[in-house]
């Protein structure tokens, strides 16, 4: 199961003020039996295997152990009478990166002797325990007890099974009144070894009594030869905090005997664990070896920076972190939204930041534990722009006319472009207003968009800019000159269009009224008469350019006198911005 809560870092000094406490009485230390240690997931492995006593560092970078330790089972009478199992214990430490630890890993206790005329018993599986570099008691898994040895002759009766770690030995079994069998040590328990077995009653003696258990701490032993009592032995109390007793031997009656007693298991111990965390022990599970394995965590990640704080609600940036302890860790944006990609090492990470809204805390978590929030992993999502209208809308084709666009989310903006690849220049923006020069164009709409770090503004109608050609003033001029001929006389006029600027005009057209009756001939290419109204149209006129256009109003039907006639400037593109000067008159007399 996964850890249920991360551990807290304790002192070793005051999680161990349990009073009252004796040290361990432990054998002499023999070669270190804990493996180098192994990392995989962040969590920190040593395995302590039997065979002796040893000790182990607390790793830098972790926070607290969870220990688990596996009691050493009993052994077997030679009949097969089997010996008690050892608890399996789970508990957790608190740990100090460089904190020693002294741990005791017991075998199996021995079976019995394989020539079967002695009634040898099974060991008592020996300690199995984790103490301070004081020997200051931490925790114990009780070891099994051994079986008592089966009688000796024919029948033989069996002796007791050895007890399981905090439970009592079996009572052997044997004739009754000659050669009755032992009873079963005691279980050892917090405040006393276990009592010692009764040897057997029997009609020439009584089987030898087993001895107590220690406390706080006893090993199995070996197991005795058999004797020739005609009665079973009792088998040996378990140790408080320890080993399992021995079994008692079994006895002889003619060609008869009864069984020793099992011996009794001994009982665990647990002090010095870490306040509120969770506490697992199984009497009877563990029928071989003593094994203890610490499992140390890593200490909890921190997170002191983030780089960038900020990015569009769409996700995808790549994002930095930096803090302690990180190496192995997932990253979320905020509960239940994690980023993808994370690759960490012990003082950084690297993650894609998910999609999001809003201001939300970064957190870390491995499992040592989740970061706690704080200001400096923060990080901010950026709504992406929008653009709701422009003033002006519209302005002419070589730019330069100062927009400002309004919106929402318009802060920080990168970019703001009128049409795809047209920037503007000299732009400024707040979160709802940017202006910016508008650059040049073709005529017609384009799309207005701001790009901010939080994407980029959609286009719409009400953030359509149009192009327009930059005006035109056509100045009109009409002149008239009698023609030198006597034989038909005309006026010969010229209609003249002035462009004024400052765009170029690209057509016009230009109209002349005639006094009623008259009309016009020798007309100009481009021009029309339509009764008494001449329509001439003109094509491109750059800027401070002029063309006109020339036609004849014969003579010989009008009377003499006044003669007028005007020229107006009737359409032209791009736009004319004075009428004004849109038109002429020529008057002869």
């Amino acid at each position: 199961t996964r850890w249920r809560d991360r551990l807290l870092v304790l002192t070793a000094s005051s999680a161990l003020a349990a009073g009252g406490l004796t040290a361990l009485a432990l054998p002499a230390a023999a070669e270190g039996v804990c493996a180098a240690p192994a990392v995989a997931g962040g969590i920190t492995t040593i395995t302590c295997t039997a065979g002796g006593s040893g000790s182990l560092t607390v790793p830098e970078g972790t926070t607290g152990a969870v220990v688990t330790l596996d009691g050493a089972g009993g052994g077997s009478a030679y009949d097969g009478t089997p010996g008690g199992k050892g608890a399996h214990l789970v508990a957790s430490l608190p740990t100090t990166p460089g904190q020693t630890f002294d741990v005791t890993v017991g075998r199996r206790g021995a079976n019995a002797a394989a020539n079967p005329q002695f009634g040898a018993p099974g060991s008592g599986g020996a300690l199995v325990a984790v103490t301070t570099d004081t020997n200051a008691p931490l925790l114990t898994a009780g070891s099994g007890g051994g079986a008592g040895g089966s009688g000796i002759g024919s029948p033989s009766y069996r002796g007791g099974a050895g007890g399981d770690s905090g439970s009592a030995g079996g009572d052997g079994n044997g004739l009754v009144p000659d050669a009755q069998g032992g009873t079963g040590g005691g279980p050892g328990t917090a405040t006393a070894g276990g009592a010692a077995g009764i040897g057997g009653p029997g009609t020439d003696n009584e089987g030898a009594n087993g001895s107590p258990g220690a406390h706080p701490n006893g090993s199995g032993g070996s197991a005795p030869q058999g004797v020739y009592n005609p009665t079973g032995a009792g088998g040996r109390g378990g140790a408080g905090y320890g080993g399992g007793g021995r079994g008692g031997a079994g006895g002889r009656y003619g060609t008869t005997g009864g069984g020793g007693g099992g011996g009794g298991g001994g009982s665990s111990l647990v002090s010095g664990t870490l306040p509120g965390s969770p506490v697992t022990l199984t009497e009877g599970a563990n029928a071989g070896d003593g094994r203890i394995v610490f499992a140390f965590l890593p200490e909890a990640p921190t997170l002191t920076g983030v780089s960038p704080d900020t990015g569009p609600a769409a996700g995808g940036t790549s994002v930095t972190l930096t803090g302690t302890h990180l190496t192995g860790a997932t990253l979320t944006f905020g509960p239940g939204n994690p980023a993808t990609g994370v690759t960490c090492t012990p003082t950084s990470c690297t993650a894609t930041a998910p999609a999001g809204t809003g201001t939300v805390d970064i957190r870390a978590t491995t499992p040592g534990g989740t970061s706690a929030t704080t200001p400096a992993a923060r990080y901010t999502y950026l709504p992406v722009p929008v653009v709701t209208s422009l003033s002006p809308a519209s302005g002419t084709t070589d730019g330069g006319t100062v927009v400002a666009v309004h919106g929402t989310g318009l802060s920080g903006a990168t970019a703001l472009t009128f049409g795809p690849g047209n920037p503007a220049g000299a732009l400024s923006c707040t979160a709802t207003t940017c202006t910016a020069t508008a650059p040049a164009h073709a005529p017609g709409p384009v799309d207005v968009q701001v790009t901010t770090p939080g994407g980029s503004s959609a286009a719409s109608p009400a953030a359509r800019y149009t192009y327009q050609l930059p005006p035109a003033d056509i100045d009109v001029d009409l002149t008239a000159q009698p023609g030198p001929s006597l034989l038909v006389p005309y006026l010969s006029y010229t209609m003249t269009a002035h462009n004024t600027g400052p765009g170029t005009v690209t057509s016009a057209t230009l109209t002349a009224t005639l006094p009623p009756g008259s009309s016009a001939t020798s007309l100009a290419p481009g021009c029309t008469v339509t009764g008494a109204t001449v329509t001439c149209a003109f094509a491109t006129i750059a800027a401070g350019a002029a063309t006109a256009k020339t036609f004849r109003v014969p003579l010989g039907l009008l009377s003499l006198g006044r003669v007028s006639v005007t020229a107006t400037r009737t359409v032209s593109a791009p736009a004319d911005p004075d009428p004004l000067d849109d038109s002429a008159t020529a008057t002869c007399t």
